[in-house]
């Protein structure tokens, strides 16, 4: 059986900080495509600098999916671990509840220095169920 070790307040953590990152990297993509190129510069450079221009966009966009993609993933993935860890959160509470109603039927120790405890007949496991349910 596999066991996962997972805080997941770091995994809320890090969903903000992609979330963050990808956010500016979307606004400098937006930036990048203001700029505009060239075409009636007379100089020798406009060719180069047009050229960088488009390249740098096309980075700029490239990465831009890229960590779009992370921060959905990663949202998604924290998404689950949460809904997981509230699954598990109620699971332990319903058996915590169960312990307590078996221990409130289970009478006490009948003598105070005695370790002998009276109990029911295990055989007989319909009153132990319906002490549970009401």
């Amino acid at each position: 059986m596999a066991y996962l070790d997972l805080d997941t307040d770091i995994l809320r953590s890090t969903v903000s900080v992609a979330k963050q990152t990808n956010d500016s990297i979307s606004e400098a993509l937006e930036f990048l495509k203001e700029v505009v190129t060239h075409n009636d510069w007379q100089c020798s450079e406009r060719e180069a600098i047009n050229s960088n221009t488009d390249q740098n966009r096309e980075t700029a966009s490239e990465i831009q999916q890229q960590t779009s993609a992370f921060y959905r993933a990663i949202k998604q993935a924290s998404e689950e671990f949460d809904a997981a860890e509230q699954g598990m959160i109620g699971k332990v509470n319903q058996v915590d509840s169960w312990i307590a109603q078996i221990v409130n039927v289970v009478p006490g120790i009948t003598d105070a220095g005695s370790a002998a405890v009276t109990l029911p007949n295990m055989a007989d496991f319909a009153s132990i169920m319906s002490s549970m349910e009401g």
